[in-house]
């Protein structure tokens, strides 16, 4: 998981710092370990816990030496793609029947 992290969430997170939006794609069959590289299991935690203990660890350490204006903001979302459905994964309480809706705009 360590190996993980370190190839793929590092980079994220140095991208998270300059400010960018950053987001990870695990693609797979199932059962090919795409949850489990990225929420882990037990004490093998994966990208995602590993890269938010890092980022939360940095905003901490950052705000010991911030200015009085400056804030710091993280937003997190994690999707499901499965039969041409998108489940919101995070939010157990709207399980739209045939997922959520998906818009495009040209």
């Amino acid at each position: 998981q360590l190996k993980v992290f370190n190839d793929l969430g590092k980079g994220v997170l140095e991208n998270a710092w300059q400010g960018y939006n950053c987001s990870l794609f695990a693609y797979g069959q199932t059962g090919s370990g795409k949850s489990y590289s990225m929420v882990g299991y037990g004490n093998n935690k994966g990208i995602v816990p590993l890269a938010c203990e890092d980022l939360f660890k940095g905003i901490a350490d950052k705000r010991v030496n911030a200015k009085k204006d400056e804030e710091y903001q993280v937003t997190l979302s994690m999707l499901e793609i499965y039969n041409e459905q998108v489940r919101d994964l995070l939010n157990t309480k709207t399980l739209q029947k045939g997922g959520l809706k998906v818009r495009q705009h040209p």
